[in-house]
């Protein structure tokens, strides 16, 4: 594969034709910098990034200048890799309550105790929805119960087969908390894929942040996938651990979450703080930092999915796809109303008592004509 990659005004800074290296830089006494720059992106178009070439880019992409170089590579990666037509997908969430106790500490969900998950009857009707809109890839998003055999999880996807909703992609995303027996079985009903997400590998950061919850069963779980033959989805969230090793841990989590080699999707979450939670007064994570991060992950993970996840506004998630992050756009939801995150949750479209649905496909198009890339509706 050929690639080439731009800078903002159109002129291609690097690329890899017929092993050509072409640099350019406006600044002479960045010469040295930007010119090693400029060798790791044009090394990240032909191949994957190693730990060091990652940990480089988080450490020297700063500035806005260098950040342009880095999306521009991650772009082009993605559009070689995976082309850039996207299609549209769905979510439900809060289909199970969260009983890890403690909760996540930067973890707005279940903290009212009279809170309850949303009813089997209207998760059906939320998959109703989507294959009415034509919309046939969905997540299921709950809490956690450490130690279940996934029964609870078992009932909600045989309650949406039975339905005949059997052509649909389903991902289920509701902890380590599921046996193998139970993966085979969802499988059986139509789930392709299940979310052993991290969030962050750095056991210190997560015992400190998870405290309810498990790293090394997590890991056990992800390898369970693989055993009942599912795809492994995971996540990492920008901006959760201590900017001491802020970079070092990324740059662990990414290469950790890849020795699975039946990963099929990474989504980066971003900080956001919160009345509610432990962490009220950790510092917002900055659409840019996160963004380098969905680049860089990019360039690790190659022809992966990579999506913008909790905490992105509509707004900075255009800044994602930018950054590389494709090929998929979440744009209908299905949630219980919540009060968090004031001003930052997307106005529902619709409500049926307190059930709210979302349709963003406006946005997602006028957003990829912005961007340059192809939504398929088919």
């Amino acid at each position: 594969m050929n690639y080439e990659f731009k800078d903002r005004d159109g002129d291609i800074i690097a690329n890899n034709a017929a092993g050509a290296k072409t640099f350019r830089c406006n600044k002479l006494g960045k010469v040295a910098d930007i010119l090693t720059l400029h060798e790791v992106l044009n090394n990240a178009l032909q191949r994957p990034l190693t730990r060091e070439e990652a940990l480089f880019l988080f450490k020297n992409t700063e500035t806005e200048e260098d950040r342009n170089s880095l999306y521009a590579a991650a772009r082009a990666v993605r559009k070689a890799e995976t082309g850039d037509v996207f299609h549209f997908t769905g979510g439900i969430a809060s289909v199970l309550p969260c009983r890890l106790r403690p909760l996540c500490s930067y973890c707005p969900y279940w903290r009212k105790k009279d809170q309850n998950p949303l009813p089997l009857e209207a998760i059906v009707a939320g998959a109703r929805y989507f294959q009415r809109e034509g919309v046939k890839e969905f997540h299921l998003s709950g809490g956690t119960t450490l130690g279940s055999e996934g029964k609870e999880v078992l009932e909600i996807v045989r309650k949406i087969h039975e339905a005949g909703l059997q052509d649909m992609k389903i991902m289920v995303n509701c902890g380590a908390a599921m046996s193998v027996d139970s993966l085979k079985q969802l499988k059986a009903w139509g789930v392709d894929s299940i979310g052993a997400v991290f969030e962050i590998t750095n056991p210190e950061v997560f015992r400190k942040v998870k405290p309810g919850d498990d790293l090394d069963k997590k890991l056990q779980f992800a390898w369970d996938i693989q055993k009942a033959g599912l795809a492994l989805s995971s996540g990492i969230m920008a901006g959760l651990g201590p900017k001491e090793t802020r970079y070092e841990d990324y740059v662990n989590s990414l290469f950790d979450i890849a020795q699975f080699p039946h990963l099929s999707s990474v989504y980066i979450s971003k900080f956001t703080p919160d009345p509610v939670i432990p962490m009220h007064d950790w510092e917002a994570c900055s659409v840019e930092e996160a963004a380098r991060l969905v680049a860089i992950a990019r360039l690790v993970y190659r022809s992966i999915k990579i999506t913008t996840a909790a905490g992105w506004t509509e707004k900075e998630r255009t800044q994602g796809i930018l950054a590389g992050a494709g090929n998929a756009l979440f744009s209908l939801a299905v949630n219980l109303k919540v009060d968090y995150w004031q001003g930052r949750q997307q106005e529902a479209t619709f409500s049926e008592e307190n059930i709210e649905y979302r349709d963003t496909r406006a946005a997602k198009r006028a957003m990829a004509e912005q961007c340059g890339i192809t939504i398929s509706e088919e």
